[in-house]
């Protein structure tokens, strides 16, 4: 019987270690230290923030039989990082997940019975916060060790906390430490301290580490591990991915933690972060593990790609949508909701990539042409777009995407933008505001402005984000013959501007002799503007504050030749002013809805018999409820405009709702419709002069055209005439008196004075 025991044992330790053999771990390469910015801050930020990203592993099988097998690490939640969603696809493969409390496998076995290429895919969204960690003062040497953490404290392979070396040159560290972050700073800058690995240099281990003191990210990270546990302080390993360097990666990296009291405190020796971590470190695991496990002798290839989202678009990830593009492309992300458009592909290898900004909404054939076209080029192409009515949204929302998408366009070859005015241009002066500067960045901006506007504002930009070259197209192109300007570029190495003469655009291209060739006044004021840009004052702000001018020249028109009246003075300029940030159409009817509500509150409180000053305070609230309740209901229905509602001034809307009450008391209900129609009309017609004539940025290039307008103003302010409408209600009352002044009536009464009895003056008494 024992015989039979010990041969039953001696072929399960021969079938485990077959099966041992046959899984083969990979422990993902070391990232480069040269991938650091040398500039990068490493402080504790002052406000700490978050970001999301979406983060896609893709794993190629070769070859791959039934059975064969792959597990990766794959991210959980913690007190730093929240996994948002989770996805995964692969053609006749299964998955299952295996959780041990500090880390979660994927496993993924193929099933299919033909021998073919297996493509897995497996995506998850997360939240990251570069929120610091509190370190407590705990007396050190540490007592009373909970029993789970014991394991914290033992040696491995790769950390050989045991060695006699490692433990004299912990103890010589930590003397005189009288509290845990005491000797847990000191062991870190000894090893944050130590120089980067020798070329060819692949010894990771913790001694070897400490003993040559230098070595590569993983190697920092054993030998500080090492250090801590010597120590008598808990330490493990972390194993993540830097996000936002770059798109695409291989490359892992590493930190460690220490137990300090009962809080985990992160530390990264190389990167430079004590106690706090940016919201660019994702945690994929804890403890010296391999990245992934696959079946031997089955080639895997992996990489991970990586794109910034925001929070809208992170939160909504039950719309994405993954395309696949051929057998080329490697990865696509398809994110849309009612305005808000990005379509992004990836492929292997690209010669060069490209990002590609439009203010509308990109029709489907377009963009499967386009990135077809990219696919067959070798290019990495994103499609970003922004579809609202009023530019203003344009701008604030082709600004939220530049920005959650500036480490794509950091890493791009070319940036192209495709407007209808001048949004696309304020919406890259809203990044000097933040101080981002576009080196080695080409930018093409085609848009339905000025020549001069687009050349001032252009070398507004060149001098703030300091890109290698901007090429200005006057007018808005089709995206497919925007994208043929930018592929022999890009491929081909054919200048900006000799692609666009080919395909009959008339392209500017801005550059330092651009500037010199402008007036002394014209330099000056590009100077002002982007003076006035780094300090961050929004440009969009002051052209509207340099419209206001424009539109009461457009009253002053109105009022003085045409002959129109309205509500006051203010009233139809203040309206127009809201109308070019919500769009006319909702500006409408957010003043009809506002205007209605309280004309009904008006006639109610009529009866009360109250106060002047008490009833414009009792409208004053009732307009506030009402813009209140509109940016609910904005937010409720996603309709933009209505978030904006409060754009309108409360105390002109209550003016508004007072002067028709009281026209409607004493003149009736018409001609208090009348006053309110005409306002409108004004307030359309300042709206539409100066949105769709293009005045708006032609002010805040030539501002001298204001000393114009004043002067015609001068001219206008001395016109003694009739107005036009005058002319129309008294054109009757003119008819008539010309003929009583006929001729012929005149001489015939004239002539013969006895036809007719002239009656004699009575005398006066």
């Amino acid at each position: 019987m024992i015989r039979c025991l010990v041969c039953l044992g001696l072929v399960l330790c021969l079938v485990s270690l077959s099966c041992a053999q046959d899984e083969e771990p990979i422990f993902s390469s070391d990232e480069a230290l040269t991938s650091l910015s040398s500039s990068s801050d490493t402080s504790s930020p002052t406000n700490p923030a978050t970001a999301y990203w979406k983060i896609a592993a893709a794993m190629t099988l070769t070859a791959a039989t039934p059975g064969t097998h792959v597990q990766m690490l794959l991210p959980l939640s913690d007190g730093r990082q929240s996994v948002l969603s989770r996805h995964t696809s692969a053609d006749g493969v299964n998955y299952r997940e295996e959780a041990d409390g500090l880390n979660l496998w994927g496993h993924w076995q193929v099933t299919g019975a033909s021998e073919a290429k297996r493509q897995i895919r497996y995506e998850y969204t997360v939240q990251i916060a570069d929120a610091r960690t509190a370190v407590l003062p705990v007396p050190f040497p540490l007592k009373g060790i909970a029993p789970e953490f014991k394991s914290y404290l033992s040696l491995s392979s790769l950390i050989q906390s045991d060695a006699a070396m490692v433990r004299a040159r912990a103890q010589r560290l930590v003397l005189g430490s009288r509290q845990a972050d005491q000797a847990v700073w000191a062991l870190y800058q000894h090893v944050a301290a130590f120089a980067a690995p020798n070329v060819g240099n692949e010894k990771n281990d913790a001694l070897a580490v400490i003993t040559a003191q230098r070595g590569s990210r993983f190697g920092k990270t054993r030998a500080l591990v090492a250090l801590l546990r010597a120590a008598g302080i808990p330490a493990r390993v972390v194993g993540g991915i830097r996000l936002g360097d770059t798109a695409r990666k291989r490359t892992t990296i590493s930190w460690a933690e220490a137990l300090i009291g009962d809080t985990w405190v992160p530390m990264d020796p190389t990167g430079g972060y004590f106690a706090w971590l940016p919201n660019t470190y994702l945690a994929l695991y804890r403890n010296d593990l391999p990245l992934l496990i696959h079946t031997r002798q089955v080639p895997v290839e992996y990489t991970f790609f990586i794109r910034q989202l925001t929070r809208t678009a992170a939160l909504a990830t039950d719309r994405t949508d993954e395309h696949r593009l051929g057998k080329n492309s490697k990865y696509a992300l398809h994110y849309e909701n009612e305005h808000v458009h990005t379509v992004a592909a990836y492929v292997d290898r690209p010669l060069a990539s490209v990002v590609l900004i439009n203010d509308e909404a990109i029709p489907q054939q377009v963009t499967e042409q386009i990135l077809s076209a990219a696919r067959e080029a070798q290019i990495n192409i994103a499609l970003l777009s922004a579809d609202f009515e009023s530019s203003y949204f344009r701008e604030h929302y082709l600004q939220s995407l530049v920005s959650s998408n500036l480490a794509l366009i950091r890493e791009a070859d070319l940036l192209l933008i495709n407007t209808e005015d001048t949004a696309g241009l304020y919406a890259l002066l809203k990044q000097g505001e933040l101080g981002v500067k576009l080196d080695d960045l080409h930018v093409v901006v085609a848009g339905g402005f000025a020549r001069p506007v687009g050349r001032v504002l252009g070398t507004v930009l060149l001098r703030v984000l300091e890109p290698t070259e901007i090429v200005l197209i006057k007018q808005q192109s089709d995206l497919t013959r925007l994208w043929e300007i930018a592929r022999p570029y890009l491929r081909d190495g054919l200048s900006l501007g000799e692609s666009s003469a080919h395909w009959d655009a008339h392209a500017v291209t801005v550059n330092t002799e651009t500037f010199n060739g402008l007036g002394w006044w014209r330099r000056g004021l590009v100077r002002l503007w982007a003076l006035a840009v780094q300090a961050q004052v929004p440009l969009p702000s002051l052209n509207l504050i340099l419209a206001l001018p424009l539109i009461a020249f457009f009253l002053l028109i109105i009022r003085n030749v045409i002959g129109l009246e309205t509500f006051g003075t203010f009233s139809p300029m203040l309206l127009s002013l809201a109308f070019l940030t919500t769009g006319l159409g909702w500006g409408l009817v957010v003043f009809v809805i506002i205007v209605g509500l309280g004309i009904g509150l008006r006639l109610a409180l009529q009866r009360l018999r109250l106060h002047l000053v008490s009833r414009i305070a009792i409208l004053i609230a009732l307009v506030a409820v009402s813009m209140a309740g509109l940016t609910v209901l904005g937010a409720t229905l996603g309709i933009g405009a209505l978030l904006h509602a409060s754009i309108f001034p409360m105390v002109i809307m209550a003016n508004q709702i007072e002067s028709f009450t009281n026209t409607q008391l004493e003149l009736g209900t018409g001609e208090a419709l009348r006053l309110t129609l005409s306002t409108l009309l004004v307030a359309t017609c300042s709206y539409i002069g100066i949105e769709d004539s293009g005045l708006k940025p032609l002010v805040l290039t030539f501002p001298e055209i204001l000393f114009v307008v004043i002067g015609i103003e001068l001219l206008l302010g001395r016109w003694r005439g009739l107005r036009l409408v005058e002319y129309v209600r008294f054109y009757g009352l003119l008819r008539q008196e010309t003929a009583s002044f006929q001729p012929s009536a005149f001489s015939q009464n004239t002539t013969n004075p006895e036809a007719t009895p002239v009656a004699k003056p009575q005398a006066r008494r």
